[in-house]
């Protein structure tokens, strides 16, 4: 899968067929102010990290290759 690669160390993962791990990492960004502004911060980083412009010249080389 792609999430963690996206997502990196900016967020909280949990089983996503599991409601209780759901509910346990929605209540835990709730309560806890510093441990939701650092997921803030670390996802406004990681977002640095993927534009438009590369994903568009990547896809072009893709097609490139196999044409």
């Amino acid at each position: 899968s792609s999430i963690q690669e996206v997502v990196g160390d900016a967020g909280l993962y949990f089983n996503p067929y599991s409601k209780e791990e759901l509910l346990a990492a929605l209540d835990r960004i709730v309560d806890d102010a510093r441990l939701r502004e650092q997921l803030l911060k670390k996802g406004l980083d990681r977002s640095k990290m993927f534009s438009w412009h590369k994903t568009s010249i990547k896809t072009y080389n893709v097609y490139k290759d196999i044409s």
